[in-house]
């Protein structure tokens, strides 16, 4: 915040604009402002002007041909992410292209680029950008955009192959979701079973793992099991469930035609005006 007030005094300075940005990020990030319906004290007006901001002064950085191989990748990363915050996914194609072609390896920028590509409709070009990328967390990208672009066997063998050994937790979910995901669509219990077991072995209570479980009943023709199982889900979560899962079973619960449970999941705990699919 400290930060922040210093940048403020100083709007039209070129060196305080990096600043600006990357306090009004720290910020977004500290309050879940970052976050989908998130009740944060960043408004979309502050991401906007950081986004700007951080746009002009990486790419004043590439024009001078900044030296720097370290901070003119972050200065590139930050950027990248305030404007998608924005949901201005063209000017992060155009950054990061011109970007990359001046910085060193780095997978975090090729994801941006890749999720850039995702977000104007693209999916197929961003897998073009991550064919082959040995990061593991763009190699669980990229399974699930083969899940996106119907290749439901690729999604769920790609995900497989990537080994779990090292990865961190949060990875280790998303790798085990996209699994999930891609058996239930295939009907391969099998590999369900296998991802509610390794979602659960993360965190015992995980609402995915749940939903997972649930949805496998209905596919199984066990609908009114998999819809009584899902209210009793939602009746009994903690109040400080985190927003993720709040609005993952919010959307099950829409999706299986409890529109007034759902709202009430989220009454109280989401700014309906701060939803969206960054």
């Amino acid at each position: 915040v400290r930060s922040l007030e210093i940048a403020q005094r100083h709007p039209n300075s070129t060196e305080f604009k990096p600043i600006h940005a990357i306090a009004v990020l720290a910020l977004a990030v500290e309050t879940e402002s970052i976050v989908s319906g998130g009740r944060g004290l960043v408004s979309s007006e502050d991401l906007t002007i950081a986004a700007n901001n951080m746009k002009e002064y990486a790419e004043y950085c590439l024009d001078v041909e900044y030296a720097d191989q370290h901070d003119l990748s972050a200065y590139l990363n930050n950027a990248a992410v305030l404007l998608r915050l924005c949901g201005r996914h063209a000017e992060i194609e155009q950054l990061l292209t011109r970007g990359l072609s001046r910085v060193a390896d780095q997978p975090q920028l090729r994801r941006l680029l890749a999720m850039a590509f995702l977000g104007q409709d693209r999916p197929r070009k961003a897998l073009e950008i991550l064919d082959g990328d040995p990061d593991p967390e763009n190699s669980i990208f990229r399974a699930e955009l083969l899940g996106t672009v119907g290749d439901l066997n690729g999604a769920l063998a790609s995900a497989k192959a990537i080994a779990t050994g090292n990865l961190p937790p949060r990875l280790q979910w998303l790798r085990w979701n996209i699994v999930g995901e891609a058996a239930l669509q295939l009907g391969n219990k099998a590999e369900l079973n296998s991802a509610i077991v390794g979602i659960r072995a993360i965190d015992q209570r995980d609402v995915a793992a749940a939903l997972l479980e649930i949805r496998g009943e209905a596919n199984a023709g066990n609908k009114d099991v998999a819809r009584d199982r899902l209210i009793a889900l939602a009746s009994s979560l903690p109040d400080d469930l985190d927003m993720f899962s709040r609005r993952m079973l919010a959307e099950e619960l829409r999706n299986q035609g409890f529109p007034e449970e759902a709202s009430r999941l989220l009454e109280g705990k989401v700014d309906l005006s701060r939803l969206n699919s960054s």
